[in-house]
């Protein structure tokens, strides 16, 4: 039975380390990262570096179908956890924004000048307290 060669796994980072001769390589499903030349870098980015050795084993180099496999079961899993992980909650009274991004849409929202009153507050944190009373909150 033939054996699908190893390929670059579509999870990898890639790129290289500002102010340095090094170049890192992350691999968010696998966990794993390090620092590398640019040598390896870039084989590792191409699929031409050792499948047999430290690449494919910590998940920079794979088999497409075994990838999809572990991405599927790690998806399923973050569903499974998801319910009973931390929530973050993020209040916002108005649209209005000061990061100025050059992409975003938000730009025509202009800040009323008018602060939510304590009623609002109040009944934001009655929702917090009994919809998120069992979780962690930060």
């Amino acid at each position: 039975m033939a054996t699908t060669p190893l390929q670059p796994s579509r999870h990898n980072i890639v790129g290289p380390i500002r102010g340095t001769a090094s170049w890192f390589v992350v691999n968010p499903l696998s966990g794993m990262a390090d620092v590398v030349t640019a040598d390896e870098a870039t084989a590792i980015r191409d699929g031409r570096a050792d499948a047999a050795g430290l690449y494919a084993q910590r998940g920079y180099l794979v088999d497409p179908a075994e990838e999809e496999g572990r991405y599927r079961r790690a998806y399923l899993d973050f569903l499974d956890d998801r319910d009973g992980d931390e929530v973050q909650l993020f209040f916002a009274p108005w649209y209005a924004c000061n990061f100025g991004c050059t992409y975003c849409y938000q730009g025509d929202y202009a800040p009323t000048g008018d602060l939510p009153g304590p009623e609002v507050l109040d009944a934001f944190f009655a929702y917090v307290d009994g919809e998120f009373q069992d979780r962690r909150t930060y």
